[in-house]
């Protein structure tokens, strides 16, 4: 160290020219050092650093009289093997390898200038579990050409390269990294967000970001049972021509990324993030997403697990001057839920509107996919977007667009522009009527179960109940004389017996011409207890719905 001093006579005409004091200081180097500071129950760090190397100038004046202290710099710095302890909790705030940079000069503190800053291995917020995981670590940063100069932050490349996340929910439910929260107050939350608030925010100008990783980005839910992870096993994303001073100015950004299950994610397109009111424009794609790594949430959250199921979607993402008006386009392959228990079944029905396994059934094509769009409206600021709410409306939505479209051809029940059905009970079709006191099959029969075929083929998960029907009219055509009595509503026991047998015949030749000549799988084509209605209204043949 050089220390110098520059004194002079004090110029008693000119309050500014007073006599200064001046240091000097050339190279340093500071080895195994360790720092302190405690507020008793509060804070409690040390820091730690192997080694500290100044190679430069660094001038500081002391004026004599009631000014600032003024400080220049101009050289190299380079710390290494440096960590920040919590000694409250026992953990690792920070360490890194090596932290340098390179012709750093500052002319005072709102005049900086740096050539070129380059970190190494960095690890933070050390989990209170496993003390192997950390929160954040990163394997390198490297930023050149900043600069921050009359409230304008500019950096020419920032690249961050390898970091790996780990974010981790305990067994209580709350995240870990929030036990690093410092308890206390000085200012009243309100005074101090209001103070924050006017400070002026420097303007921005980033030309290129780049963040490249093969590191794990995972997500580790330890309040489930068991417990899920989550993530990313590659990411790359760039971002270029940010600049808060152009706020109408697109810029383009790009992400790709990997799960750690082979899914993959790719979305390209430009933002305004710095506008008044943000807009973005950008197409992607999800494909291969593995939904069974999701189970144990459904268990916890639904009472139900997948049993099987892939994700791909076509995104489109869109905000114009801050309103959203995006929409996810989701197909899902080969999907099974399974419940729990009955009463899990039954609440998660109650929060569809309708059997959800029987809805899925129904939105299943023939290569076993489901298809469903999901808008993402709102204000982009508070978008009021509940994941769980919009997928409930869009699988009533699609199921209900998918039976008028799709099964109305086949004879589902339809009037009007209306569609005569409950979701919450079953999906009727037309019924097969047949020539009353008969239990044949003529060509109008055969040709409507033609239609249906076709139907069963195009939805293989789809199993229909089949219920032979009687009415009074049949009940007059095997038995004339009935029509005579004035109890015709109740037909006797031998009357019984035969309407029984009549509505039998129906539904099992039926499902005979189904399984025999349209090869419909037997196991698809489910008899009910056949049914006697003692009314003229009633059809004669058999019912067809899916249940």
């Amino acid at each position: 160290i050089n220390p110098g001093t520059a004194t002079g006579p004090a110029d008693n005409t000119n309050p500014d020219s007073a006599t200064m004091l001046v240091f000097e200081i050339g190279d340093v180097r500071i080895n195994d050092t360790e720092a302190c500071y405690e507020e008793p129950g509060t804070i409690d760090y040390c820091f730690n650093l192997s080694d500290a190397v100044w190679d430069g100038n660094i001038s500081i004046n002391i004026p004599d009289n009631k000014q600032q202290p003024s400080l220049k710099l101009h050289g190299d710095l380079s710390l290494s093997r440096a960590s920040v302890k919590n000694n409250l909790l026992k953990r690792q705030l920070l360490n890194f390898d090596s932290l340098t940079i390179s012709d750093a000069g500052i002319q005072s503190i709102d005049d900086v200038k740096i050539g070129a800053v380059k970190l190494s291995k960095l690890h933070a917020l050390q989990n209170s579990v496993d003390k192997n995981i950390y929160t954040l670590t990163l394997e390198a940063a490297d930023m050149d050409d900043f600069s921050y100069r009359a409230d304008k932050l500019a950096i020419n490349t920032l690249a961050v390269k390898q970091p790996g996340v780990a974010l981790v929910r305990n067994k209580d439910g709350k995240l870990d990294f929030e036990n690093w929260k410092i308890r206390r107050d000085k200012k009243p939350l309100a005074e101090a967000d209001s103070e924050q608030s006017q400070r002026k925010q420097p303007d921005l100008k980033i030309n290129r970001f780049s963040l490249d990783t093969v590191t794990p980005l995972e997500f580790h839910d330890n309040s489930t049972a068991p417990p899920m992870k989550i993530g990313l096993g590659e990411l790359h994303i760039k971002l270029s021509e940010l600049d808060s001073t152009k706020p109408d100015h697109k810029s383009p950004i790009e992400l790709r990324a990997k799960t750690t299950r082979h899914g993959t994610i790719d979305i390209k397109g430009v933002a305004q993030p710095f506008a008044a009111k943000p807009s973005f424009d950008a197409t992607g794609k999800i494909t291969g997403l593995d939904l069974r790594a999701f189970t144990p949430q459904t268990e916890k959250a639904l009472g139900h697990s997948i049993k099987s199921g892939q994700l791909d979607a076509d995104l489109t993402l869109l905000a114009v001057d801050g309103q959203l008006d995006s929409n996810i386009a989701l197909k899902l392959h080969h999907f099974r839920l399974q419940a729990s228990s009955k009463e899990d079944a039954a609440a998660l029905d109650d929060m569809f509107g309708m059997p959800i396994n029987q809805s899925l059934k129904l939105l299943k094509d023939k290569k076993d996919t489901i298809k469903l769009d999901i808008p993402v409206t709102g204000d982009i600021s508070n978008p009021e977007f509940d994941p769980t709410d919009a997928i409930v409306k869009a699988t009533a939505k699609a199921t209900t667009v998918t039976l008028v479209t799709f099964y109305t051809p086949y004879g589902l029940v339809y009037a009007g522009g209306n569609v005569l059905f409950d979701l919450a009970t079953a999906v009727n079709f037309d019924p097969i009527v047949f020539t009353h006191g008969s239990a044949d099959l003529d060509e109008t029969n055969t040709a409507q179960l033609e239609k249906l075929t076709t139907l069963l083929r195009e939805r293989p998960q789809v199993r229909l109940t089949l219920c032979g029907i009687t009415s009074l009219n049949d009940l007059h055509a095997l038995f004339p004389q009935s029509k005579k009595s004035t109890d015709d509503a109740m037909p006797h026991a031998a009357q019984s017996e035969r309407l029984e047998s009549l509505a039998s015949e129906r539904m099992v030749n039926t499902k005979n011409y189904l399984v025999e000549t349209a090869k419909i799988e037997h196991t698809r084509l489910i008899l009910c207890a056949p049914e006697h209605r003692p009314d003229a209204e009633a059809k004669s043949g058999v019912e067809i719905s899916i249940k």
